[in-house]
């Protein structure tokens, strides 16, 4: 094997190795942005569902339009995002299943009973939910 043979090798499994951890530093680059994403819509439904704690739940009155809009637009944006596997859905799946849960009982507190049967109404987040529910799989 010549000099240059040897260079030419040698620079391919250089660049095999370059391209394999550009892989997996894009890899991880992409789960951090899908954790940012997923901790910025916790921390919005935490914030919301303190206030439905704090201002309404136990105090007989029922949350303003204002608030029911805030969280469930909040929760059917996280359900579409994990429905479409746009942030880690199996890698969260323990850490917000009860949770999702929980706040699918405050979801239906507040929601008419046509509303909640129809399809249309939040599909994202009954699809989650039904998911979670029925078989604990996502």
């Amino acid at each position: 094997m010549t000099v240059s043979e040897t260079i030419s090798a040698l620079s391919l499994v250089v660049s095999a190795v370059a391209l394999v951890y550009a892989a997996k530093a894009v890899n991880a680059s992409r789960r951090a942005i899908q954790l940012q994403i997923f901790d910025g819509i916790f921390k919005d439904i935490k914030r919301l569902d303190a206030e439905y704690i704090a201002e309404f739940k136990g105090k007989g009155t029922k949350p303003n339009a204002r608030w029911c809009h805030d969280f469930f637009n909040t929760l059917e944006y996280m359900a579409f995002l994990l429905n479409h596997n746009m942030i880690l859905r199996n890698e969260l799946h323990d850490f917000y299943r009860d949770a999702a849960i929980h706040w699918h009982k405050t979801f239906a507190d507040n929601t008419s009973k046509k509303d909640l049967d129809n399809p249309d109404f939040f599909p994202e987040f009954k699809k989650l939910y039904r998911r979670l529910k029925n078989d604990g799989a996502v």
